[in-house]
């Protein structure tokens, strides 16, 4: 597996991750190990740690978790080393990334946007995002996985 200093990580492969902790023998496995051994740094958008607080609400909501088990998971997260993109600025690019899109709504355009400002990798399980920012970024596309 190839190894990178820092990457953007979308919400879906840290929370389909962060569910995987322990197991082995899959892709998103390897990846994470890759991360911790490799001390990879995670920088993302200003609203990821809403956007990732919600996936674990809607987990609850849909009775795929308990309250206490999302909370665990959240708790895990938030260990993460991350830093965060935080600037203004970045909301004009996601803008203009979207429109170049035509996309509706401007959130994925965000990791996109921090992944190109930062000449970094971006990490999605999301095939559609994966092949929108191909244009833009490196990606790194890692198929959700069953937990």
């Amino acid at each position: 597996m190839q190894s990178f200093s820092t990457v953007c990580v979308d919400a879906n492969v840290v929370v389909n991750g962060v569910q995987l902790v322990g197991r082995e023998n899959s892709l998103l496995s390897d990846l994470w190990r890759s991360f911790y051994t490799n001390r990879t740094t995670f920088l993302q958008p200003k609203l990821f740690d809403a956007e990732i607080t919600s996936v674990f609400r809607k987990l609850v909501f849909d009775k795929d978790m308990t309250s206490v088990e999302a909370r665990k998971m959240l708790e895990l997260v938030f260990l993460l080393p991350m830093d965060y993109c935080d600037d203004q600025a970045i909301h004009f690019e996601a803008l203009e990334i979207a429109d170049a899109l035509g996309v509706r709504a401007a959130y994925d355009a965000h990791y996109i946007a921090v992944a190109r400002r930062a000449s970094i990798p971006l990490v999605t399980s999301d095939r559609r995002l994966a092949n929108a920012a191909l244009q833009f970024v490196e990606v790194l596309h890692i198929p959700q996985e069953s937990v």
